[in-house]
């Protein structure tokens, strides 16, 4: 018996041994059986076809590995030509050509990678990154039949994440314009992250032109001026986010009333005002009536969101447990006691949502609107009258349990407990009011401690011990009687970081040889080592959703790596003159504030690697900088021996803590706002009144 294999376009029955469909010309895929690395149709050489992932029109889309590329999985788009008529094989043609002109000469994390492209008599393939996922318009479809309509949260970051995307397209030189932002061509991943697929009718805009050359897009999505009105250009994709975001909120599709989108009606919620008026500007028919750029949309969209965010209850829904006291020891198995953790927990408890987890763990939310015109090198204006200049009065409380230089902080996400970690040899834990009930873990080597950092759920501690060219990696359960762990050996270690989530799952650890280190710490064999920067890394610091990590370096940089890949995922900064000593993320993952040994603090735009303020009050190298819990302010420490608190809408120092004897080396903001910790060469850790911060 002969069996066969059904085309995926056309239906036909073909013989198994075909490999394309004798009726249609399409490429036929390999039977689902056959996806492993040994089996299916070979294309080019090299490409192995596996099943079907989408088809429409003359194209298809298959699941696919490069065996020259150690069986990488790859996305095999292919054009089919057969059947077509004249106009119908030119147009195929010059999408085709767009589609490979457009990804040649793109690099961004949210746009899919074009590894190869080639042809046969008749067909056009590209090879493209493969996405795990869905489309939005799948996932838009799951959620109504599931009666679960769109949170305006989630529609905010889908927003965001567009608009991130968009402004690198339109920043290109010359502008790419995508020209059909629609649901069916963004691709979501489980996790939320977005991609810009189909780059079919993307174009460069040209200047002096006065319309496109021929009228392309979707209706309901596409703006007036696709329509042969005038040229296209980067409000036109603005256009496009509109009718996405009206969809999203009305859940109403737009190709059902193409070119006449009613005007939204939203609560009074605190945001929706601001966000009906954003959206007329972005379906206005006149493109001069829209948002200059994708840049001011992220601005309104973060100021949107600010003001949801001011306006939530801060109550936390589950406080993590008090650290019980053990001594510090090795050799036990991480995966039984990962697992014992997990199981200690029942009943499952309500765990914190993610933006409560954020502001927990520090990472700053500023409002990128205040950031407009700070694009050079911003002098510090003198501090508000009602608040204090200098305030060594402003200490609380002095923890004196160590015996030598101060190195890190880290508050746990409850505000109540610090840890503290130090040249003396130790990580400390204690009572935030008082030191009380102090735990302290020793190094093994008997050496220094160099960093400690706290999972986003509070349940576990990560510490630093180097020693010579060995550096250990200890995780400490905080809710059980237990040893910490040895979980990981490499090198001398400098910089650590808690990927955010719900559970604890990875760890970065940043090294002298400029390394990085990505440890699962539920499985010791699972890791991966970055290596770019040339010299060690001094600090690391993931993104609010944890899609990208920062990494400053003793070499003057900041690298952004997307935590998908870990490949280099922007332009590497380089706006420091000396050493990088720390980084953090502000709210929305598109701005970074970095401290250096050159003094200064900076925030820039990750996405361009341009600097937009510059903190220059300090008098010495800047060692640390941490964020109040709204994001509206920034605390820097330095080897002047002092802290400085200040805007990060417009570079104004508003206090200046003088309670050190010594340079400052860490500080670190309390999760509820009111405390600040700062630690010292002077072997004491100091925990001090947060100034009362005027409203911004």
């Amino acid at each position: 018996m002969i069996s066969t294999r059904f085309c995926p376009v056309c239906g036909a029955a073909n013989n198994e041994t075909q490999t394309h469909c004798f009726a249609c010309g399409q490429l036929l895929p390999a039977d689902a059986q056959d996806e492993d690395a040994s089996q299916g149709t070979l294309l080019h050489g090299r490409y192995r076809l596996g099943t079907t992932i989408g088809s429409g029109g003359y194209s298809a889309v298959y699941r696919g590995w490069d065996t020259q590329a150690g069986g990488r999985s790859v996305a095999i788009k292919q054009i089919t030509l057969h059947g077509m008529g004249t106009e119908e094989t030119i147009e195929a043609t010059n999408t085709y050509n767009r589609e490979v002109e457009a990804l040649s000469e793109l690099s961004h994390p949210q746009v899919p990678r074009l590894y190869d492209h080639f042809s046969d008599p008749n067909h056009w393939y590209l090879v493209l990154e493969y996405i795990e996922g869905q489309t939005l318009e799948r996932y838009i479809e799951a959620r109504e039949a599931q009666s679960k309509p769109f949170q305006l949260e989630e529609i905010l970051r889908i927003g965001l994440q567009m608009c991130i995307v968009l402004d690198y397209l339109h920043s290109r030189h010359p502008p790419v314009v995508f020209r059909d932002l629609k649901p069916d061509n963004i691709m979501r991943t489980p996790s939320g992250k977005l991609y810009l697929i189909d780059f079919g009718i993307a174009r460069r805009y040209t200047p002096g032109q006065s319309r496109d050359t021929q009228s392309l897009g979707s209706p309901g999505y596409a703006a007036p001026e696709q329509y042969g009105r005038a040229q296209t250009d980067a409000r036109t994709d603005l256009y496009g986010l509109g009718a996405l975001l009206h969809q999203l909120l009305s859940g109403k599709d737009p190709s059902e009333t193409p070119r006449s989108l009613s005007p939204l009606h939203l609560n009074g919620q605190p945001g929706n005002v601001e966000l009906e008026q954003l959206l007329n500007h972005l379906l206005a028919s006149d493109p001069q009536d829209r948002p200059a750029s994708a840049h001011d949309v992220i601005r309104e969209l973060e100021r949107i969101r600010q003001r949801r965010a001011s306006a939530l209850d801060s109550k936390r829904i589950w406080q993590p447990p008090v650290p019980q006291n053990y001594p510090a020891a090795s050799g036990v198995q991480v995966q039984q006691l990962w697992q014992a953790q997990q199981q200690a927990t029942q009943p499952k408890r309500k765990r914190l949502t993610r933006r409560r987890v954020l502001v927990a763990l520090g990472v700053g939310i500023v409002l990128v609107g205040g950031f407009e015109g700070y694009r050079t090198y911003i002098t510090p204006g003198a501090a508000s009258s009602s608040l204090l200049q200098n305030t060594s009065n402003a200490t609380i409380f002095t923890y004196t349990g160590h015996t030598d230089t101060i190195n890190a902080l880290a508050w746990s996400p409850d505000s109540k407990r610090i840890a503290s970690a130090s040249a003396d040899n130790t990580m400390q834990v204690w009572d935030a009011q008082g030191g009380d009930n102090s735990t302290t873990y020793r190094s093994i080597h008997n050496t220094s401690v160099n960093a400690v950092a706290w999972s986003s759920d509070g349940s576990c501690l990560t510490y630093l011990d180097s020693y010579q060219d060995h550096g250990l990696m200890w995780l400490v359960f905080v809710a059980k009687t237990s040893p910490a762990i040895d979980i990981w050996g490499y090198s001398h270690l400098l910089s650590l970081a808690w990927m955010p989530g719900e559970l604890p799952t990875y760890c970065a650890a940043g090294s002298i040889d400029g390394s990085i280190l990505i440890q699962d710490i539920t499985n010791t064999t699972n890791s991966k080592l970055l290596q770019y920067q040339r010299e060690g890394i001094t600090s690391l610091a993931y993104s609010p959703d944890g899609w990208y990590l920062a990494s400053g370096s003793q070499d003057h940089t900041v690298v952004i790596w997307d935590t998908n890949t870990y490949k280099r995922a922007y332009s590497i900064y380089q706006g420091h003159t000396d050493s990088v000593t720390s980084v953090i993320w502000l709210s929305n993952g598109v701005y970074v504030a970095s401290a250096s040994a050159d003094s200064t603090v900076q925030i820039w735009d990750a996405t361009r690697a341009t600097t937009v303020l510059t903190y220059g009050a300090h008098t010495a190298p800047v060692n640390a900088v941490t964020s109040s819990p709204d994001g509206e302010y920034l605390a820097s420490a330095s080897d002047d021996r002092t802290v400085r608190v200040w805007s990060a809408y417009d570079g104004s120092t508003i206090m200046t803590y003088t309670g050190h004897t010594a340079p400052v080396t860490s500080v670190a903001w309390s999760p509820d706002g009111n405390y600040i910790a700062s630690g010292s060469v002077d072997k004491t850790v100091q925990v001090w009144n947060a100034p009362v911060l005027p409203p911004v």
